[in-house]
């Protein structure tokens, strides 16, 4: 997935920094940003894990940084 990402990512000709977003932090944003707005349970099924840890592990709060991709 992560190498589809990057290829799409390339070719859609947005000029990221030198540090351009991750698939898996994109993700990760879509579930906190989702957890404020529905609830854990919401971005649980949203993220498609079995698992409430698993979810827990994605929802952290990056040390109470926000970082919004606009």
């Amino acid at each position: 997935m992560t190498k589809t990402f990057v290829k799409a990512r390339k070719a859609s000709g947005v000029n990221f920094s030198n540090n351009p977003p991750t698939f898996h932090e994109i993700r990760s944003l879509a579930g906190r940003l989702y957890k404020n707005e529905h609830g854990e349970v919401f971005a649980q099924k949203l993220l498609g894990h079995t698992s409430a840890n698993t979810t827990k592990l994605y929802l952290d709060e990056r040390d109470d940084k926000a970082y919004m991709m606009l």
